[in-house]
């Protein structure tokens, strides 16, 4: 049987005979024993240790809409009509978000709608968007022209295409940190559900 030797480095190895800065040592047991001890002092003794626990993979969130309604496409009333049945139709709840170019939290929205926390807010809903300056002087009658609040805002519509109910605009989440701003939206879009 071959010697087993330990250099000052702490590698084990074989030879014939020793090297001359070696420590033999003559049993393959022993060799095993030092290197559990090292595992020991490395916080890995080889004792079991459990799987992680399980835990789902986490679901994608419901799918949402987002459409931007033009002026060219015909006036804003028949158009927040048939967006309301095509929202019916996939199975969304309706909501008109006023934005505008200029708007910087209307701009922040619209990349952190990707964000899962956020995406999840905006699931199961169809969002109709109209641009507060490209509708400028043609929103009187549609019950989108009272609101005076900050942007980007959101209203449900009826199922005639007319706002109801409370508007959350970006003065009601005061965050641009989706996360901390979710908790918020997600009481407005589902808090019936």
């Amino acid at each position: 049987m071959a010697d087993f030797w330990l250099d000052r480095s702490g590698l084990a190895g074989a030879a014939a005979t020793a090297p001359a800065k070696g420590r033999p040592i003559a049993q393959l047991s022993r060799l095993a024993a030092i290197a559990a001890a090292c595992g020991i002092a490395a916080g890995c003794a080889g004792a079991w240790v459990p799987p992680p626990a399980w835990t789902p993979k986490p679901q994608a969130p419901a799918p949402f809409s987002v459409v931007a309604l033009r002026v060219q496409d015909g006036a804003l009333p028949i158009q927040l009509s048939a967006a309301v049945d095509r929202a019916a139709s996939a199975h969304e709840a309706a909501y008109v978000e006023l934005t505008s170019r200029w708007c910087r939290a209307c701009h922040w929205l619209e990349h952190a709608m990707s964000d899962t926390a956020l995406s999840r807010v905006f699931s199961g809903t169809y969002v109709v968007q109209v641009d507060v300056d490209a509708w400028a002087g043609r929103l009187e009658g549609s019950g989108l022209d009272y609101h005076t609040g900050p942007l980007p805002a959101f209203v449900a519509l009826s199922d005639r295409g007319r706002p109801v109910g409370d508007w959350a605009d970006a003065s009601v989440w005061r965050s641009d940190v989706p996360r901390e701003a979710a908790p918020i939206l997600a009481s407005f879009f589902h808090e019936g559900s």
